[in-house]
């Protein structure tokens, strides 16, 4: 049973450098947490705090009930039971795959280190390479080797560094959704940091957004993509447009398609507003009279992504199923629905 996580308030800084800023995060027993970012916007100089490689200048780091980090404190890394899985596995090239699970396992007897060796095995499906050697294993079976051996010890936490990173796009989707299952069979506290919007929303209970050292916003995957808290989040987690919007003393948005005005509904009157649109947002429909012409498609299979331009030269997306051929210049009729409204003020910030 994996343990809580509170980051509060944590600052990591290289010398007269800030990399992070006031961080806070909060995982409750054997939820999956996710640090989700651009590179250098701090998430790896977090992760290295939570672990015990890098001491934090403000904040403070609980797990479990027990502080392992504050300005005055600092409980080295092999007495804070956090495992780890890197972004190149890190298997021991020497060592068979029973062998590399069992290497953390020297405290136990034999017949207990077996005994849990074999339970992983199990559990991540490699009872039958037991006696191969790392190189003879794909890359998705070398992660899930050094998922195996990461949980051998039973962490209170465990840590994953871009752990899909080096594998192709099919065979992340796979291991994000079979290591998600693995982490809640075995019940462990992990935390995830990763640059890749799917595998965060694929994988976590919690995601804490980061951009230049600070947390834009902690929110489940669906709060993230449905009321983004910022512009950098809405533009970071999803695809959507931030469409420019003027508003009447009533507050009706002042647009040409009024289609869209419906849609839009009431907001904040005599603004400057930025509204997200989502590409679920705008439906394909032969029955709508509101037509927009296509300025670009790009198509993905079982769907296109179809830019459409409006009468003022903005442009707005939408999900065309795979079937519905159109191409640039065409007249496509659709319906707006904006289940979630998020607005930003243009001048001032998200509202």
């Amino acid at each position: 049973m994996g343990k809580s996580l509170r980051i509060d308030k944590a600052s990591v800084c290289y010398g007269d450098v800030t990399a992070v800023q006031g961080a806070s995060l909060r995982l409750e027993a054997g939820e999956i947490g996710c640090l989700l970012g651009p590179s250098g916007c701090g998430k790896t100089s977090l992760l290295r705090a939570i672990s015990g490689f890098q001491s934090i200048s403000e904040g403070t780091i609980e797990v479990g009930e027990t502080l392992v980090s504050s300005p005055a404190l600092q409980v080295a890394p092999e007495q804070r039971r956090i495992g780890m899985v890197f972004q190149d596995f890190a298997l021991f090239p020497h060592l068979s795959v029973s062998r590399n699970i069992a290497f953390g396992l020297q405290a136990l007897n034999a017949n207990d280190r077996q005994t849990t060796v074999e339970r992983l095995l199990e559990l991540v499906s490699m009872r039958d390479w037991a006696s191969a050697m790392p190189h003879e294993l794909s890359g998705g079976q070398q992660q899930r080797v050094a998922l195996a051996r990461a949980l051998a010890p039973s962490p209170d936490i465990l840590l994953l560094d871009e752990p899909f990173s080096s594998l192709d796009t099919s065979l992340r989707e796979q291991l994000a959704l079979e290591v998600t299952q693995l982490l809640k069979e075995s019940n462990v506290t992990a935390v995830l940091v990763t640059h890749d919007q799917q595998e965060a929303l694929t994988m976590a209970d919690t995601v804490a957004v980061m951009n230049d050292g600070n947390v834009e916003q902690v929110a489940s995957p669906y709060e993230l993509y449905h009321q983004p808290r910022t512009r950098f989040v809405a533009g970071f987690i999803g695809q959507g447009t931030l469409l420019r919007v003027s508003t009447d003393s009533t507050g009706g948005a002042k647009t040409p398609v009024t289609e869209l005005a419906s849609a839009l509904g009431q907001l904040p009157s005599s603004r400057e507003l930025e509204v997200l649109l989502r590409p679920d947002d705008v439906i394909v429909d032969a029955t709508s009279n509101c037509k927009l012409v296509v300025s670009s498609v790009d198509f993905r299979g079982a769907h296109s992504l179809v830019s459409l331009q409006l009468p003022d030269g903005q442009t707005i997306s939408c999900n065309a199923p795979g079937h519905v051929q159109v191409s640039p210049g065409y007249a496509l009729p659709v319906r707006v629905e904006i289940k979630h409204k998020v607005t930003f003020d243009a001048a001032e910030g998200a509202k």
